[in-house]
């Protein structure tokens, strides 16, 4: 019912205009304020591995939504692998990974962060020999709840006939949501 009143909320809103306020990244333990003021990186635990999930969410807020007024996007990609992010209530994380190959898992906790639409590939054409996997995978989630969530994806292939090694196989950034 919470996630019914959530997608009702955003669509009677109308969601503002999706400013985007940039991309945490930098060392593990690097603070990322000029991201976002409510975004920081930290490190995650190593050796941890995501749990492998369904590639489709099972819910989603409003599909096409952009972020709720008042709340920040905070933009993760390759960069922030191993990363642990936190974020307010409210506020949108947009992963961004540059390979058309990636597969999205579902959030770990859906009760913190819920896939906002399916993925979206946009591959690059121009400049790219076919099979290669040119382009890149977003997917949008807005943090619902208080708590913590892992985002992740995983990869079989690097390129044509190119099979990834362990370390580019799999990426994950862990979502800490803290209250509004």
């Amino acid at each position: 019912m919470r996630y019914l009143l959530i997608a009702l909320l955003l669509s009677a809103a109308g969601c503002s205009g999706g400013k985007h306020t940039g991309a945490v990244t930098g060392s593990p333990g690097a603070t990322a304020a000029a991201a976002s003021p409510s975004a920081r990186a930290t490190a995650a635990a190593p050796g941890s591995r995501a749990t492998p999930a369904s590639a489709v969410p099972l819910r989603s807020a409003r599909a096409g939504a952009t972020h709720p007024p008042g709340s920040q996007n905070v933009t993760v990609s390759e960069t922030d692998n191993g990363h642990t992010i936190s974020v307010r209530r409210q506020d949108v994380v947009t992963a961004v990974l540059h390979s058309t190959y990636w597969t999205f898992n579902k959030p770990s906790d859906q009760r913190v962060l819920l896939a906002m639409s399916d993925p979206t590939a946009s591959p690059q054409t121009r400049g790219c020999v076919p099979g290669q996997g040119c382009g890149t995978v977003t997917v949008r989630y807005l943090a619902v709840g208080v708590g913590r969530s892992v985002i992740s994806a995983h990869r079989d292939t690097c390129g044509e006939a190119l099979k990834c090694s362990p370390a580019q196989s799999d990426w994950r950034v862990t979502v800490v949501v803290t209250g509004s």
